[in-house]
């Protein structure tokens, strides 16, 4: 009952999430960013923001991308 209530929210990070990248991201956030923080800015700009590691743009994070993950977590 505990995880089935859990808001996955706020255990998930912004690797958990990514997609792969298309262009060049305006914003960028590291892979361990909290992905409440990463769809403030992704509301706010209605663009994808894009996961960097080691100055690398590994990946990025739509709306889209949260909602598949939300809807099935093992996808």
């Amino acid at each position: 009952d505990f995880v089935a209530e859990m808001n996955p929210l706020g255990v998930l990070c912004a690797q958990d999430v990514m997609e792969p990248a298309q262009g060049t991201p305006d914003q960028v956030v590291d892979p361990d960013t909290m992905i409440q923080d990463v769809m403030e800015i992704v509301l706010q700009t209605g663009r994808p923001v894009g996961v960097r590691e080691g100055g690398t743009v590994i990946g990025q994070i739509t709306k889209d991308s949260v909602l598949s993950k939300l809807l099935d977590p093992r996808g």
